[in-house]
């Protein structure tokens, strides 16, 4: 069950809609982090972000495109999360082309695992990146932008 995922430090869980072997043209994933604090009883950064996720994809074109939801869970020592090198690699082969990042202050404070993600954002700039507007109502397209600073 996804909520139980929440509950563990450094799970990760994946839930594929479309067959991970076929390319999915008009594809979105939904990439959904958050950090467990000792003393919490689940992630609620992580919960956060899959609500907003869900009721963004809901409430867009992108609905009725879901191929993939990643989600990490991790505690303050783990460094790669394992839902995160698995979109990686799945966008990298052109499973899906297009992904809601649900929580990207998830990366704040995490220096190499926010340059990885830069970097491969650069290297894939065919990859449109998608993160929640301010308010949380729509999403916004993220560009490639070396200079670019998460929220």
């Amino acid at each position: 069950m996804m909520f139980e995922t929440l509950t563990q430090p450094n799970t990760s869980r994946i839930d594929y809609f479309a067959d991970p072997r076929l390319p999915q043209p008009e594809g979105v994933g939904l990439y959904v982090s958050g950090m467990l604090h000792p003393g919490q009883p689940y992630s609620r950064e992580a919960k956060q972000a899959l609500m907003v996720g869900l009721c963004l994809i809901l409430h867009t074109w992108l609905a009725e495109h879901v191929a993939a939801i990643y989600v990490d869970v991790a505690s303050w020592q783990a460094e790669w999360p394992p839902a995160y090198n698995q979109m990686k690699q799945d966008l990298a082969r052109g499973f899906i082309r297009r992904i809601l990042v649900a929580n990207p202050r998830f990366f704040h404070g995490k220096t190499a695992l926010l340059e990885d993600w830069q970097a491969f954002r650069r290297q894939h700039a065919h990859i449109e990146w998608y993160v929640p507007a301010h308010n949380l109502a729509r999403v916004l397209p993220l560009r490639c932008n070396p200079w670019f600073r998460l929220l």
